[in-house]
Order: C-alpha cells, then sequence, then structure tokens
C-alpha cells in the first residue's frame, strides 16, 4: 500500500527545526558537546562511521511543526545466518539492537537532502536499520527492546493504561505546555513522531554488511531514508450558502419546507466537529497482510466484536476500549461538547499542494492509523446494510458533529402566540398563517395548536425560548446543558414520527390529550414519543470515505471506506444536511473527502444524504 508513497521532508523544515534543541515531551535532553550519541557503546566491536540522508526534493505539505526533527534515532537490528532479524538480548539482558540517537540541530543541508553523521560502534555482521523521528522515551525503549514489528500500545510515563483521545494524541503528537483532556488548536504543536526504513545509498538494499575493522580505518556505511508521520489528520469543511453576511449550511431532504425552502437555519459557525474511535496501538513501521495492504494491530473486525446469542457483543479478550478512545454521543453531550473543534468553509483555492499556498488548510485533529478488514465468518454474522452504518462505529475512525438547528416553522398552542405576540411586537408572529398541505393541520386544529412561520431565526428561538418560561422549565440565559428537566434557550422537541417542530407547551398539551386517546389519525402521543433538542443542538456521525474494500467479496463496504492511513492529511466537505439526529439516534452523513495536503488522490460521494 505504501510502495508508491514516499514523503520527503522538505527544504522548510531547515528554519523550522534547527534552531530547536532537546528531544520531546519528556525526552527534551540534548546531547552534551563532545558526548558520544545515545546508546552508542564505549568499546567492542567495529567503529563503523554512518552518514543518513533525508532526500527532501518533493515538497511536503503541513507545518513548520509538522515538519520538524528534534531527535533521530537509528535502530540497527542484526540479521542472523538466515537473514532474520534478532531482536533477542544477549546474555547480560541487553538488547542486541544497538540504537543511536542524534539532535535535530545537528543535522546540515547539502544537495538534495539533510544530513546527519556520526560514528558508532557495532558488532561486525549484517543489520537492518529503522529510522524514527521524534520518539518519547517509553517509544523508543520499546523498539530497542522488542524490535520493530511488535505493536505499541500508547502508555503513560509509568506504564499506565492510556484511556482518552488526548492522552493517546500527545504520545506521538508532541505541544508545549503539555494539554490536559482537550488540546485546544492554540496549544503550540511542537513535532510529530515519524518513522522509516533505512536504504543502502550505493546499492539500494536493505542489508548493511559491517565488516571487521582493517588497517583501511573505520567501516563506513550510507543510510537512505524517507521519513513518514505515523499520524493521520482530519479536518472538516462545508459548503455554505451566504445571506445578509451570514453563513449558512444548505439544508435539504427533510429539512425542507412546504414549499421546498429550508425549514430554518444552521450557521457554520455552530458546525462542530471531533474525530473519535482512534486506535490506541500502531505499528511504528508498516505491516502488511497477504494482500499487501497496510494492515495495524487491530485490523480484524473480529478482533473487537463476535456475533453471539442474538446480538453482537464486544469480545472480552479484545475489549473496544481496551483497543480505542471511543467516546458516545451521550458522552459528547454529557461533557458539554468539550474538545470540539470548529468547521470551515469549503474553498478549493486552500486544498493543500506540493508547493504549499499562503492560507491552505492545517487545522484538524490528529488520529492513528486505523485499516479494517470485514471478517463475517469470523464474528459469526454477516452485517445487515443498516448495522454497517451504526456497529462499526466503536472501533471505525469517524467524525462526530454537532449543529445547532433553528426550526423557521414552529408549532405552538394559539394561547402561547398570542401571549408571544403581546410581549414581542418587534418579532410577532403572522397568526393568520396556515398550511393546508400539512397532513397533521386536522390535529392540530382539534389540539387547540397551530404550525407558525417563522421568519427569521431570532424570532424562531425567541418563540421556543418563550414557551420554556411560560412552562417553568427555561433554565436561564448562558445554561447550555441544564438537567432535571429543564432546558437552554432555543429547545424545541420533535415527534417520533413525524418532522413538525413543537414548543414545549405545544407538547404537553398533545401529551394531555393523546397519550391514552388516539388522535384523528389513530395514534397515540405520549411524552416517551418525543425527542428533545437542547438550544437545538443536533448531533451527526460520519466515515471518513477513504478507499477501504470488502477485500473476501471484492465490492466496497460501507464502514471499511473509513479507513484510515498513516501521513494522510483528510479534508472532509459537507455539501448539505437532510435531517436531524438526536443523542439517542444520532443522523449518519455521508461526506466528500479531498486527501489532498499530506498525499495526493482520494476519492469519495459527492452527494448527501
Amino acid at each position: 500500500m505504501f510502495g508508491n508513497k514516499n514523503y520527503r521532508i522538505p527544504r522548510i523544515l531547515l528554519a523550522a527545526a534547527f534552531a530547536l534543541s532537546g528531544g520531546v515531551g519528556c525526552t527534551r535532553e540534548p546531547l552534551q558537546e563532545g558526548s558520544r550519541p545515545e546508546g552508542s557503546p564505549k568499546s567492542g566491536g567495529v567503529s563503523v562511521k554512518f552518514a543518513v540522508s533525508l532526500p527532501h526534493t518533493d515538497q511536503t505539505p503541513g507545518t513548520p511543526a509538522e515538519r520538524a526533527i528534534y531527535n533521530l534515532d537509528l535502530f540497527f537490528v542484526p540479521l542472523d545466518g538466515n537473514g532474520d532479524e534478532n531482536t533477542g538480548s544477549d546474555a547480560d539482558g541487553n538488547p542486541l539492537t544497538r540504537t543511536v540517537r542524534l539532535r535535530g540541530q545537528d543535522a546540515t543541508y547539502q544537495g538534495d537532502a539533510i544530513l546527519f553523521s556520526d560514528t558508532t560502534r557495532l558488532a561486525a555482521g549484517r543489520y537492518h536499520v529503522y529510522l524514527a523521528a521524534n520518539l518519547t522515551d517509553n517509544q523508543r525503549d520499546h523498539i530497542e527492546k522488542q524490535g520493530p514489528h511488535i505493536p505499541y500500545v500508547s502508555a503513560g510515563a509509568n506504564g499506565s493504561n492510556l484511556t482518552t483521545y488526548s492522552e493517546i494524541i500527545t504520545d506521538f503528537a508532541h505541544y508545549a505546555g503539555n494539554p490536559g483532556n482537550d488540546i485546544d488548536e492554540q496549544d503550540p504543536l511542537e513535532s510529530l513522531a515519524m518513522s522509516g526504513r533505512g536504504i543502502d545509498s550505493q546499492d539500494g538494499d536493505f542489508v548493511f554488511d559491517v565488516q571487521e575493522e582493517s588497517t583501511s580505518g573505520e567501516a563506513q556505511i550510507s543510510i537512505r531514508s524517507e521519513l513518514i508521520r505515523v499520524l493521520a489528520k482530519i479536518h472538516l469543511t462545508s459548503l455554505v450558502e451566504e445571506n445578509g453576511g451570514i453563513s449558512y449550511i444548505p439544508l435539504t431532504g427533510s429539512l425542507l419546507g412546504p414549499s421546498q425552502e429550508p425549514n430554518g437555519w444552521i450557521r457554520l459557525e455552530d458546525l462542530q466537529y471531533m474525530a473519535n474511535a482512534t486506535n490506541k496501538k500502531l505499528f511504528f513501521y508498516p505491516q502488511t497482510g497477504s494482500s499487501q495492504e497496510v494492515v495495524d494491530p487491530n485490523y480484524l473486525v473480529s478482533h473487537s466484536i463476535r456475533y453471539q446469542g442474538s446480538e453482537y457483543q464486544e469480545r472480552t479478550e479484545g475489549c473496544i476500549l481496551e483497543n480505542f478512545a471511543y467516546y458516545s454521543i451521550d458522552f459528547l453531550r454529557t461533557c458539554q461538547h468539550r474538545g470540539l473543534r470548529q468547521a470551515e468553509v469549503y474553498d478549493e483555492s486552500r486544498l493543500p499542494t506540493p508547493e504549499g499556498r499562503a492560507n491552505e488548510y492545517t487545522r484538524g485533529f490528529y488520529c492513528l492509523e486505523n485499516t479494517l478488514e470485514y471478517d463475517p465468518a469470523a464474528i459469526g454474522a454477516e452485517f445487515s446494510e443498516s448495522e454497517e452504518y451504526i456497529i462499526p462505529r466503536v472501533f471505525t475512525t469517524h467524525v462526530m458533529m454537532v449543529a445547532k438547528f433553528t426550526p423557521a416553522y414552529v408549532v405552538a398552542t394559539r394561547a402561547e402566540a398570542e401571549a408571544y405576540n403581546a410581549n414581542h411586537p418587534d418579532q410577532s408572529l403572522d397568526l393568520g398563517f396556515s398550511d393546508p398541505s400539512d397532513p397533521m393541520n386536522d390535529v392540530f386544529e382539534a389540539s387547540g395548536l397551530k404550525k407558525f412561520h417563522c421568519t427569521n431565526e431570532e424570532q424562531a428561538r425567541s418563540l421556543l425560548t418563550a414557551s420554556l418560561e411560560r412552562n417553568n422549565v427555561y433554565a436561564g440565559a448562558g445554561n447550555d446543558f441544564p438537567a432535571n428537566g429543564r432546558y437552554s434557550e432555543g429547545t424545541f422537541f420533535t415527534n417520533n414520527t413525524s418532522t413538525h417542530y413543537y414548543t414545549r407547551e405545544a407538547v404537553n398539551e398533545l401529551v394531555r390529550l393523546y397519550t391514552d386517546t388516539p388522535n384523528a389519525h389513530g395514534s397515540l402521543m405520549r411524552e416517551e414519543d418525543f425527542s428533545t433538542f437542547n438550544k437545538g443542538w443536533s448531533y451527526y456521525y460520519t466515515y471518513i470515505d477513504g478507499k477501504g474494500q470488502h477485500t473476501d467479496h471484492g465490492q466496497a463496504i460501507r464502514f471499511t471506506e473509513s479507513n484510515i492511513y498513516r501521513n494522510h492529511y483528510y479534508i472532509l466537505r459537507l455539501n448539505s444536511i437532510s435531517r436531524l439526529g438526536s443523542v439517542n439516534t444520532p443522523a449518519f452523513i455521508r461526506v466528500y473527502t479531498v486527501t489532498d495536503g499530506w498525499v495526493d488522490g482520494g476519492q469519495g460521494e459527492s452527494i448527501i444524504f
């Protein structure tokens, strides 16, 4: 998969990284003047002079911090007589892998490459060389002791299990000041972890042969490598419609009114998002399966769930929460939307290019590579079409979104509408408006209710809030996430079987009349049939829409479109929103994904539904 995806460190790195010294995060300990590279033995073996070349003839987009190298680790892994890697330990328990750490500031620029050079001592023999930049001490220790092909699990300094997105990502994306539970976009990024395999610059082979010393002096090896970031990045953008200097998200489907005009408003500034279900594990160096597709430690879906009895269950030996940082929509609401980022306007002229642009997109959430293979035989059942959208959320990297919707057509009691007009003469409702095409008109007429057309956001939100105040359930201004049966300003309610938007008083009246007695359509209307959209917040999720495929059957499967590959910048374009999603039933949205940025190409659907 990565055979044709080589990513080089660009020239601009010199200005960004060479002024920096030390390590990353807890490893900011620069080598002292005249000291030997970390990990080098003081005596024994062959004296080896090595030179490392990091080509950068192709510009790699990204911010200066996403290109910076604070330190570079070289892992010399010895090979046995069969050419297999020997990642064990010697008789004294010391790793056979020899590690050398270099500072970013010790690099030089020459021709088309960034160069590092130094001298170490190695036992005579053959080696594979692996490189990594900006590792923590824990990560470096893992590769040195366990080898480059054992999965690394994000862990705290004391080996503690990391559970939150922020904890996991800051193990690979290093910020100044050690941000807490939420990484704010204003937190200054310092560097990202990168990795690559060493290639012999002379013959292009992965094997380096270190011969015994002779009178000719030191053994010399020349290493070439192309580092790639171990993280991906995801950012949400949206098409907009401008009205009165305000950017609105286009509305379609069930969010259209009687004349097929938008039945309400969602401002771009009220569209926010976060990445979810990122891996806790990764291979620092890409592994491949039999199909040569990149795999990760949680590659098979059957590692996460199985079908048992009559339902899907988490595997107890591979619990989802042990492998992924997953947040439920309800958790997002309970935590009062903490950690969300602001979506931006989609602008094709801002898509990153290899040459770079002055105002290109740079924002987003980092996440670890997450590739999946759908193996229904091992799971015990085949996903239905609806299950393919819903069940994989807990182990498939996706984007959660919240959007504040204000309805233009509001069902209220006539009494509260008249009281509203008396108290709001500057935003009065048209009491004579009617919609005879509405199938619920007869129920509304019989119940003392009416559907009113609000001509602007302020009118609609003030009507909804006035109803909360009138019924003594308003939590007050500034209380966005109240509890105990109270609500924020602009809260509305919907019935599970309709697309109408009700005031609190309208719900009370319908429940009073039709809890036990069917309405004119033979339906009951009970309190539990209504969903609350507190402050108008609606909840959504979307998969990343990449190039995943069901390899067993040779056909695309919806959730594997969310395969996330390292060193990719996924820019999602939302075209429109067609329905609301509640906390209990978040709505799925398909987005168009552009992967210009860290890698060219990409595919996706341009139609949102």
